[in-house]
C-alpha cells in the first residue's frame, strides 16, 4: 500500500466498490505489510468494506480491525495511526451519530478501550439503529494529523456523559469558591477536592463547574472513580482518545500523566476514594487541573478542598418550591426539617411527591419512621439514590470495621449537634461512693438514689456496651473509628467534638439489627450519665449543660420507645429541669419536671428518696413559674407520702425546704420559717460530717428569711457562722453565695460599707469573673451597695459588668441579665440621667414582657422603677399608670395582702402625690402600712418607711402636728430595726427636725 496520492486514490476506489475482487490486488501487499497470512489480510480488507444502512456493520468491522490486526497494525506503514486510536475513533463516531442515546451508554458499558474482552456477538446484541455513516466520515476519523490542521486531541471532551442538571440552587457561593480555588492554585498544586456526605451535591457542583469553565481547557474529561479499575478504564479511554495509549494500562497512564503535565486539561474524577494509586497518578505539577468529588475526607490532607454542607433552610425550601410550586410553605418546611437541607434527599422527596401525589405533610411524617424506605423513591437519573448509597456504605463498614458502624449508631441516638470527644474519656463517678460534702445541699442523696436506680435497671445493657465504651476511652481507638467514618463523610469534626447529620442518624437507627438500637441507646445514656455528675445548680456546670442540652433532649425522646430506660429518662429530665430553672427558662424547666414526675410515678422504687427528689424538682419548677398553689400542693403531697413510709431525714429536709420557699413567696413568712426549723431539726438528727453542706444550706436560707422578716442583724450573725463552717468544704461557689446573702443583709441593716465589702469578697472568690456566671450575681450586689452608698458611677459600672457576664453565658435577654439591666436604669436615675434611665427601663420592660408575659413579678418590679423615671421627667400620668399596673400584677401573682405590695403602694402614692392627689396618695400609703405591720410588726424598717411617707403627706396637707407624731413613730421603728445611722432613718430625722423648727 503506497503512500502516494494515486495509490491512495486507487485503494479508496476499491473500498467504495464494495467488492472484494476490487480489493484482491491489495491483499498480498497488505499481508506483507501486516506480516500476516493472505486470508487474514483479506479479512482485514473486508472489514474496511463499509456499506450504507447496515445495522452495526461499522461497529463489527471496526472491532475486526483490532481483534485481527492489532499485533501488526503499527508496523503496517499507516502514518501516525495508533491501533487503539483507530478503534476508538471509529466506534465513537458510530456512537455520537446514533439516533438512540442509550446506544452510547451501551457502548460505554462494553469498555471499548479494552476490546480484548469483547466478541462480535456482544456488539451485535446491542441491537440499535444507526444513522447512515458515510465512508468519508470513517476515513476522516482515521485521518492522521496534517500540517495546519492542529492537534488531533484539541477540544476532546466527554462531558456530555454527565451533563449538569437544569435546576441548580443554593450553591452559588460554593461554585464561586471552586472557580476561585481552581484559578488561584499554582501549577504545582493541580488537584482540588470537593468533599461531603453522599448526596450533598458534590458531583453536581463539579458538573456545573465543568460545563461553565470547560472552554478554558483543551481537554475536559469525566471519569467514574467508584473504584481504581473504573478510574483506570476512564483514564486509559482518555489516553486512547488522545492517541497516546501504551502497550498496557500502566503504560497508558504513564503516557497520559506526561501529557497532562504539558497540556491544559480538566480531569474530573467523580466519587473517588483517596487511594494510594490515584494519589500517585495525579501529577505534582503541570498545567492541567484535577477535580475530585468524594466522601473521603482523607483527600483534604493531599490537596485544597471545598467542603459542602447541607443547604440553609431558606435555600432548601426554595429548592422544594421549584419542584412543588403548589405546596404550602409550612409543609415544605416540615419536609426540610426532617431532611435537614440534604439536596439529594430533597430532590427525591420533591420528585416522589410530584409524581405520586402524596401530600407533603404525610411525606414529612413518614420520614420520621420510614426514612430508608421512602428514600428508595424518586431517585434522579444521575444518582443511585440516598437509600442505595447508604446500603453500599453500610456494607463497606460491616466488612471493613463493624465497630465504626456501632459507633455511628450510638451517635445516632443523640442530637445532630456537636458531641464532645472528651466525654468518651471522662470517668463516671459512682454516686453511692462520691464525696457528698461539696455542694450536696444542691445535689442531694435522693437524686443519687435515682441515678443508682437508673444504672441498676439497665445494668445488663450497660455491661454489654461497656467493653466498647472502654475501648473508646483510648484516644487512638476513638480516632480510628472517627477516621473510618470520615472516609465516608458520615461524621463532621468540629473544634471539640464530632457531629452527625440528622438524615444519616435516621438511616443508621432504622438499619440497626435487632437489639443493636437498644444497645446503642444504653451506650449513649451511659455517656450522658457522665454529664449529670455535674450539679446543675452550680454555675460552673452551666456551660456543660448548655453544650449538652440538645443531646439530653434527643436521648429523652429516643428512650421513650423503650420502657426499660424510664429510670434514665426520669433522671435526665430532672437534671435538665433543674438546669433550665436556674438559668431562667421557666416554662421549659416545668415541662421536664412534669415529665420526670409522670415517669417516677410509674416506676417501682425500692426506696422513697427518688420519688421525693423528683417531687422536689417539680415543686421548684412550679415555684419558678409563679404557680405557688400547685407547688405547695405537690410539696404537701410529697410529705404526706413520706409520712406513710420511712424516708431518710435528709430527703425529708429537702422537701420541707422546698415547701418553705413556696410559703416565703406566698408571704407566709412565719410558716416558711417553721418549715426551715423542721429542716434544721431533721438534718441535726442525721448527724455526720457528710451533712455539713446541707446544714449550711438550710441555715443560710433561714438567715435570708430572717432578713426578709425585718431582722437583718440576726441574718448577719447566722450567715457569718455559715461562712466559718464553709471554710472546710472548699466550695467556692457556695461561699460566694453566702457572701452575697451577707451583702444584702448588711444593706438592709444600713451598714453600707460592710455590704460593699461583702460583695467585693464574693467577687474575689469568683476569681476570673469573665468566666464565672456567679460573678454576674456578685457584681449586681456590689452595684446595689454602691447605689445605697451614693457612689452612683461605681454602681452603674457594676451593673453593666453584671449584664455583660450574664449575656455571655445565658444571652443578653436572659432573666437575670434583664434584672441587672433594670438596676442599671436605677443607677442612671440616681445620676440624674432620667431620659437614659427611661429608655433603658422601657427596653427591659419590653424584653421581659416578650419572655415572661404581661403578668410576671419581674415585669412589676421594672414598672415600679419606670414609674419613678416618668416622675422625674414630668410624665406624672405615665408614672401613675405604670404604678397601678405594677400593683395589679403583684396582686394577681401574690394575693391582696402580700408584703411585695408594700413597695408597690408606696410607689403609687409618690406618683399620685406628684399629680397633686395627696389624699389619694395617703390612702394607698395607709394600705401599705397595714400590710407592713401585719407582715413585719411595728419595729421594722419597712414599717418605718411607710410611716415616713405618710408623715410627708400629712405635712403637705398642713397637718403638722399629726406629721410630727407619725415621723416620731417612724424614727422609733428605724431605731429598733436598723439603727439611726441608716440613711432612711437620717432622712426621717431631718424631715422631723425641719417640721419642729418650723
Amino acid at each position: 500500500m503506497k503512500g502516494g496520492k494515486d495509490r491512495a486514490a486507487a485503494f479508496d476506489a476499491a473500498c467504495k466498490s464494495g467488492s472484494l475482487e476490487q480489493l484482491a490486488g491489495f491483499i498480498p501487499e497488505v499481508a506483507v505489510r501486516l506480516a500476516c497470512s493472505t486470508s487474514d489480510a483479506a479479512e482485514f480488507l473486508a472489514a474496511l468494506d463499509i456499506e450504507h444502512g447496515v445495522p452495526d456493520r461499522t461497529t463489527i468491522r471496526s472491532h475486526s480491525i483490532l481483534s485481527i490486526a492489532e499485533p501488526t497494525l503499527v508496523e503496517a506503514g499507516l502514518p501516525d495511526l495508533d491501533p487503539k486510536y483507530a478503534w476508538d475513533s471509529v466506534v465513537n463516531l458510530v456512537a455520537v451519530s446514533s439516533r438512540n442515546g442509550d446506544a452510547r451508554d451501551s457502548l460505554d458499558r462494553l469498555r471499548i478501550s479494552s476490546p480484548d474482552g469483547i466478541r462480535d456477538r456482544q456488539l451485535i446484541s446491542i441491537n440499535v439503529r444507526r444513522r447512515t455513516i458515510a465512508r468519508e466520515d470513517v476515513f476522516r476519523a482515521l485521518e492522521p494529523e496534517r500540517p495546519g490542521r492542529g492537534p488531533a486531541w484539541r477540544h476532546v471532551s466527554n462531558l456530555s456523559t454527565r451533563p449538569p442538571t437544569p435546576i441548580f440552587h443554593g450553591r452559588t457561593q460554593e461554585l464561586s469558591s471552586l472557580v476561585s480555588l481552581v484559578s488561584k492554585e499554582a501549577d504545582e498544586k493541580p488537584g482540588i477536592a470537593v468533599l461531603g456526605m453522599s448526596g450533598i451535591g458534590k458531583s453536581e457542583l463539579v458538573a456545573q463547574y465543568a460545563a461553565r469553565e470547560c472552554e478554558d481547557f483543551d481537554v475536559a474529561w469525566w471519569v467514574s472513580g467508584e473504584s481504581w479499575p473504573s478510574t483506570v478504564a476512564g483514564l486509559t479511554q482518555l489516553a486512547a482518545e488522545l492517541g497516546i495509549s501504551g502497550e498496557s494500562p500502566g503504560a497508558s497512564l504513564q503516557n497520559l500523566a506526561g501529557f497532562l503535565k504539558q497540556n491544559r486539561a480538566l480531569v474530573v474524577i467523580d466519587g473517588a476514594d483517596a487511594s494510594p494509586d490515584l494519589i500517585r497518578f495525579i501529577p505534582r505539577g503541570g498545567h492541567s487541573r484535577f477535580l475530585i468529588s468524594s466522601t473521603d475526607q482523607a483527600w483534604s490532607s493531599h490537596m485544597p478542598a471545598v467542603q459542602l454542607r447541607p443547604l440553609s433552610i431558606e435555600f432548601s425550601v426554595e429548592l422544594l418550591e421549584k419542584f412543588l410550586p403548589a405546596a404550602r410553605r409550612r409543609d415544605l418546611e416540615a419536609i426540610n426539617k426532617a431532611l435537614s437541607g440534604h439536596p439529594l434527599a430533597l430532590r427525591q422527596a420533591a420528585s416522589f411527591i410530584a409524581v405520586s401525589g402524596m401530600p407533603a405533610q404525610q411525606y414529612a411524617e413518614m420520614l420520621r419512621d420510614r426514612t430508608r424506605e421512602i428514600l428508595t423513591r424518586g431517585t434522579p437519573p444521575e444518582h443511585i439514590g440516598m437509600a442505595a448509597a447508604w446500603d453500599i456504605t453500610v456494607g463497606a463498614l460491616k466488612s471493613q470495621l463493624p465497630e465504626a458502624l456501632f459507633f455511628l449508631q450510638i451517635m445516632s441516638s443523640l442530637s445532630d449537634h456537636e458531641f464532645p470527644k472528651d466525654l468518651f474519656q471522662a470517668r463516671v463517678v459512682d454516686p453511692s461512693k462520691s464525696n457528698r460534702q461539696d455542694n450536696n445541699h444542691r445535689y442531694p442523696i435522693d437524686r443519687e438514689s435515682l441515678a443508682i436506680g437508673a444504672a441498676e435497671s439497665c445494668r445488663t445493657l450497660v455491661s454489654d456496651a461497656g467493653p466498647f465504651l472502654d475501648k473508646l476511652a483510648d484516644p487512638m481507638e476513638l480516632h480510628d473509628l472517627i477516621y473510618a467514618l470520615r472516609r465516608y463523610s458520615l461524621l463532621e469534626v468540629e473544634d471539640h467534638g464530632v457531629r452527625c447529620h440528622s438524615l444519616i442518624q435516621a438511616l443508621a437507627r432504622q438499619s440497626c439489627e435487632p437489639g443493636a438500637e437498644v444497645l446503642a441507646c444504653a451506650a449513649a445514656s451511659h455517656l450522658l450519665y457522665k454529664v449529670i455528675n455535674f450539679p446543675p445548680s452550680d454555675s460552673d456546670s452551666w456551660p456543660h449543660y448548655a453544650f449538652m442540652l440538645p443531646h439530653f433532649e434527643a436521648i429523652i425522646e429516643r428512650l421513650s420507645s423503650f420502657e426499660m430506660f424510664n429510670f434514665y429518662r426520669a433522671l435526665f429530665s430532672s437534671s435538665i429541669s433543674s438546669y433550665l430553672g436556674v438559668i431562667g427558662l421557666r416554662s421549659e424547666s416545668l415541662r421536664y419536671a412534669e415529665l420526670a414526675n409522670i415517669l417516677a410515678e410509674g416506676l417501682d422504687f425500692s426506696r422513697l428518696e427518688p420519688v421525693l427528689y423528683v417531687k422536689s424538682v417539680l415543686v421548684d419548677a412550679l415555684t419558678r413559674s409563679d404557680n405557688y398553689d400547685a407547688a405547695l400542693e405537690h410539696a404537701t403531697a410529697a410529705l404526706d407520702v413520706a409520712g406513710a413510709r420511712s424516708a431518710e431525714p435528709l430527703a425529708l429536709a429537702i422537701v420541707h425546704s422546698k415547701k418553705a420557699g413556696v410559703l416565703h413567696l406566698k408571704g407566709d413568712l412565719g410558716l416558711a420559717m417553721a418549715e426551715l426549723d423542721l429542716c434544721d431539726e431533721l438534718i441535726a438528727s442525721d448527724s455526720g460530717a457528710e451533712n455539713q453542706g446541707s446544714v449550711i444550706a438550710i441555715r443560710s436560707n433561714k438567715a435570708n428569711l430572717a432578713r426578709e422578716m425585718g431582722d437583718p442583724r440576726r441574718a448577719i450573725g447566722e450567715l457569718l457562722q455559715c461562712i466559718e463552717m464553709s471554710s472546710d468544704l472548699g466550695s467556692k461557689d457556695a461561699l460566694a453565695t453566702l457572701y452575697c446573702g451577707l451583702a444584702l443583709s448588711y444593706l438592709e441593716a444600713g451598714d453600707l460599707q460592710s455590704s460593699l465589702e461583702s460583695s467585693l469578697a464574693a467577687l474575689e472568690i469568683d476569681g476570673e469573673i469573665s468566666h464565672d456566671p456567679g460573678a454576674a450575681r456578685d457584681w449586681n450586689n456590689a452595684g446595689l451597695a454602691w447605689l445605697a452608698l451614693g457612689m452612683y458611677g461605681d454602681a452603674a459600672m457594676a451593673f453593666q459588668k453584671s449584664v455583660e457576664i450574664y449575656g455571655r453565658f445565658n444571652g443578653m435577654n436572659s432573666l437575670n441579665s434583664l434584672i441587672s439591666e433594670m438596676n442599671f436604669g436605677r443607677a442612671l436615675m440616681a445620676q440624674g440621667e432620667y431620659e437614659d434611665a427611661r429608655r433603658t427601663l422601657e427596653k427591659v420592660l419590653h424584653a421581659q414582657e416578650s419572655i415572661l408575659g404581661l403578668t410576671h413579678r419581674d415585669v412589676a418590679s421594672t414598672l415600679v422603677n419606670l414609674s419613678s423615671a416618668y416622675n422625674f421627667i414630668g410624665l406624672h400620668g405615665n408614672a401613675v399608670k405604670a404604678a397601678k399596673r405594677a400593683v395589679s400584677i403583684d396582686i394577681y401573682v401574690y394575693g391582696e395582702n402580700h408584703p411585695e405590695l408594700i413597695a408597690d403602694y408606696n410607689n403609687l402614692a409618690m406618683a399620685l402625690a406628684a399629680l397633686g392627689q395627696i389624699k389619694a396618695a395617703s390612702k394607698w400609703l395607709g394600705v401599705a402600712l397595714s400590710i407592713a405591720r401585719g407582715a413585719y410588726g411595728t419595729c421594722d424598717a419597712r414599717t418605718a418607711k411607710c410611716l415616713q411617707n405618710i408623715g410627708a403627706m400629712e405635712a403637705l396637707l398642713g397637718k403638722v402636728s399629726s406629721a410630727i407624731s407619725t415621723l416620731e413613730e417612724s424614727v422609733s421603728a428605724f431605731r429598733d430595726s436598723v439603727g439611726l445611722e441608716h440613711p432612711e432613718a437620717l432622712d426621717t430625722l431631718r424631715m422631723l427636725n425641719g417640721l419642729k423648727e418650723s
